[in-house]
């Protein structure tokens, strides 16, 4: 098993505890907060000035996790997830 960086051990203790973290991603800086966390998810909405209704984009660990954070499913979304 890989040895972790403690700025991942930071990194999760503060998604943990309902907070944000910034992190690089291909292209830009992010803001990243646990999907389940109303708390950390108004706090990006707040820090971005975003407005409600535009929402944010979550990223899941596997197909199994839709469910969890979606309504009314289309087949079509189970079958590309499956492919891509």
């Amino acid at each position: 098993m890989a040895v972790l960086s403690t700025d991942i051990y930071e990194a999760i203790e503060v998604l943990l505890h309902d907070d944000i973290i910034g992190l690089p991603t291909e292209t830009v800086y992010g803001l990243a907060a646990n999907i389940f966390s109303d708390k950390a998810i108004q706090k990006i909405f707040s820090i971005k000035k975003r407005p409600a209704h535009n929402p944010l984009i979550v990223h899941l660990f596997s197909i199994d996790q839709l469910s969890l954070v979606a309504k009314n499913i289309p087949e079509t979304a189970y079958m590309i997830a499956k492919k891509f």
